[in-house]
This record gives C-alpha cells, structure tokens and sequence, in this order.
C-alpha cells in the first residue's frame, strides 16, 4: 500500500468531470491498494458563498458513508439518512473572489462515485455536551430486495444493484454494550440463508420481525458479482 497527501485541487474553469477525472489521475497515481479499490467512493463538495455565490468545488474520497438518522423518528428508511446526509449545512469560510470578504457560506455534498462495496453507518449515538444517548430507531433498508441509487451517482455512473451481504448490530448502551455480526452465506444466496457471528459461536440467522432493522449499525452493500460462488475457494 503506498499513500501520499494529494495535491490541492484548483478547479475553477474546469467542469465537474474535468475536475473528477484529474483528481482520479493524481489519486491514482499517489495511492494504490485493494482496499482504496474495493471501498472507495468519491464525494463531491460544493462550497457556494452567500454573498457573490462564488462556488468552490473539490472531490474527496470516502470509505463509507456516515449517515445521520432523522430527530424525532421512531421509524425511517435508509433513503431519508441519505436525503439528510446529503442536505446542504451552513459553514464558515472565508471567500477568495477579489472584492469579497464573505465568510459566510453553505456547503453541500453529493455522491460523485460509488465504489464496489458500500459500507454505510448508521449514526446511532449521539452525543452533546450534556447528554450521551443511543438512538433507537427503526431505520428500514433493504435486505432481500437491491439497493438502487443509480440516481445518487452524479457522475452519470450506472453503479450495481447492491445487495445486502452483512450487518453489524450493536445492542446496549453508549457506555457499554455488545457486538454482533449478521452475514450471509455466498454458497447459498439464492436461499437468503444468513448466518449470525456471535464471538466464537456462530449459528442460522432467522430475522424476527423489526430486530435486524432496529439493531443495525453497520450495513455491508455490494455488487453481487461479488458474491459469485465462483469468487470464493
């Protein structure tokens, strides 16, 4: 694996896929391993000044997405996180058109890239300066059916249908709690058959109603080419 800090990115001028394509070149050329080939996806960042609406925009790379749950929701689907994660956030930052000295400015981030294994984490803590709370809530995704998000990618990437191929659960609290793994099996996929990894006991997985909605705190999509019986020994 070799990794070295990516040269500053001086977009203006350039449209989104110039700009996209010369930082794949010059990640490419400074950073290579299975894992960034696997994993990596590619965000877009867009950073628009209130007052000229100057735009500053860079690509960054990601290996999961850190989806936040919506407040007040006992129930909500993993499309309402993404719209949430994706929603613009006002920022601080300081304009470098000639003539303005805004520092105000919103940010907003989109999908560039989705990679062959999508790790998303659902934000199930949460945490201010009073209180430390886990949040219990329904997050509803799919889990036999694909995960389309061909309309995320805006790049115009046609990324797979993604399919569920493992879940983290964590049960208890912020302060201490416990950690199991629900996976399924590549040798049976057209049997949905699941298996759950409990430290050393491992077992048949049968998912009882909302549990492996409510439990879930890291969900493992893939391309389900991936999953092909023929990739594994």
């Amino acid at each position: 694996v070799s990794k070295k800090k990516p040269s500053e990115q001086k977009n203006d001028g350039l449209s989104d896929v110039e700009a996209a394509e010369r930082f794949e070149k010059d990640y490419r050329l400074s950073n290579s391993s299975l894992i960034s080939d696997t994993f990596r996806g590619v965000h877009k960042s867009t950073v628009r000044c209130r007052a000229c609406e100057h735009e500053s925009v860079v690509f960054e790379s990601f290996l999961d997405l850190s989806l936040p749950i919506p407040a007040g929701k006992q129930k909500c689907t993993i499309f309402e996180c993404l719209a949430l994660y994706l929603r613009g956030e006002p920022v601080e930052w300081k304009c470098d058109q000639k003539g303005c000295r805004n520092q105000a400015a919103d940010k907003k981030i989109d999908i560039w890239m989705l990679p062959k294994v999508l790790v998303i984490h659902l934000k199930s803590f949460k945490q201010d300066s009073v209180l430390r709370e886990k949040l219990v809530n329904h997050v509803d995704f799919p889990v036999q059916k694909s995960l389309d998000l061909s309309s995320y990618a805006r790049s115009g990437q046609s990324p797979p249908p993604y399919k569920l191929y493992a879940v983290t659960i964590h049960t208890g609290t912020m302060d201490g709690g416990h950690y199991t793994a629900i996976c399924r099996n590549p040798a049976h996929l057209a049997e949905e058959k699941w298996f759950k990894f409990d430290d050393h006991d491992v077992k048949d997985y049968f998912d009882e109603g909302a549990r492996l909605h409510t439990g879930a705190y890291i969900l493992y999509y893939c391309d389900p080419r991936l999953l092909d019986r023929k990739n594994f020994p």
